[in-house]
């Protein structure tokens, strides 16, 4: 087997591993947000099943983004891939971001006890933000991952 063949082979299984890491992500987010209502102005099912779910997101996000940090994506695709340095190096920045926005919900959820309506509303707000911030940031990591794995890696063909 040629080496090239045997990179390819190595590179597809990474491309694979990295789209199911982030499909057990996206499993974790529709988990939380299941844990909000149906409506916008819908009570929360309960304080301690949301706050079991943002802990539940925030230790698989804490995982997620600290392997894609030491793997491929971030280390080698900037250079193997030059023209998804720049969103690359967006999507790394937000990661702190979006982990510290999913600690202080968390954190949040935590201290409260009787909360009044008003406060439940601005925490499922919050919730459904949270929950769409990290679908986009995952769907645009797919998407760098699929496009040069099928476009410039021609791993597809």
């Amino acid at each position: 087997m040629a080496d090239s063949e045997i990179e390819s082979g190595a590179l597809a299984r990474e491309f694979e591993r990295a789209l199911e890491e982030h499909r057990e992500c996206m499993r974790r987010v529709a988990e939380l947000e299941s844990c909000l209502g149906e409506r916008a102005d819908s009570e929360l099912r309960s304080l301690g099943e949301l706050r079991g779910c943002l802990a539940a997101v925030s230790e698989t996000f804490r995982a997620h983004f600290a392997s894609e940090q030491q793997g491929p994506l971030f280390r080698e695709f900037p250079a193997t891939f030059p023209q998804f340095s720049f969103r690359l190096g967006k999507l790394a920045t937000e990661h702190a971001t979006l982990l510290a926005e999913a600690a202080e919900l968390e954190a949040r959820v935590e201290q409260l006890r009787e909360a009044h309506a008003r406060e439940m509303r601005s925490i499922e707000a919050r919730v459904r933000l949270l929950v769409a911030r990290l679908r986009r940031h995952e769907a645009e990591e797919d998407e760098i991952l699929l496009s040069a794995y099928w476009d410039d890696a021609g791993l597809g063909d």
